[in-house]
């Protein structure tokens, strides 16, 4: 029980770990905010590695402070590249248009199917009857669905 003890005593600890916490929430939850949390507890974190004997009273202001000034500083710039980088995503997507692929399992209109490209398996859907072993087109990408024709 002592390592327990060691544990609640050692406020580093506890900073460092609630910051992780707040890291893997973020995951978790939409909209990019707990995850500043994380940063004002691993402020705390760095404040008592420097400072030990750092009062609890300057702690928490630590990691409010460093909390809402990285929430105001650093989400809409994060926003922005995580936006851009879905983007180019689906940029990506759209170079898919026109390629050939193999229907792996059977499909039709208002059914979805797998078809391989590029090896790997992806979702499908088309105005066609279509059997697994066909060949092809790729018309549309639509989400994560690739629209096919017949080739």
């Amino acid at each position: 029980m002592e390592n327990l003890s060691d544990i609640s005593n050692n406020a580093a600890l506890i900073w460092f770990i609630a910051g992780l916490a707040f890291l893997l929430l973020e995951f978790l939850l939409p909209g990019l905010i707990v995850l500043f949390f994380g940063i004002g507890c691993w402020s705390s974190t760095l404040i008592l590695l420097i400072f030990p004997e750092t009062p609890l009273n300057i702690q928490i202001l630590v990691f409010l402070f460093t909390s809402v000034l990285s929430l105001i500083f650093l989400r809409n710039l994060l926003k922005k590249r995580l936006e851009n980088r879905s983007k180019s995503d689906v940029e990506n997507l759209e170079e898919f248009i026109g390629k050939n692929c193999i229907a792996k399992s059977d499909f039709s209109k208002g059914i979805s199917g797998k078809v391989e490209f590029n090896g790997s398996l992806w979702d499908a859907q088309s105005d066609y009857k279509i059997s697994s072993g066909d060949n092809l087109k790729i018309k549309e990408v639509k989400s994560i669905h690739l629209i096919v024709e017949p080739v």
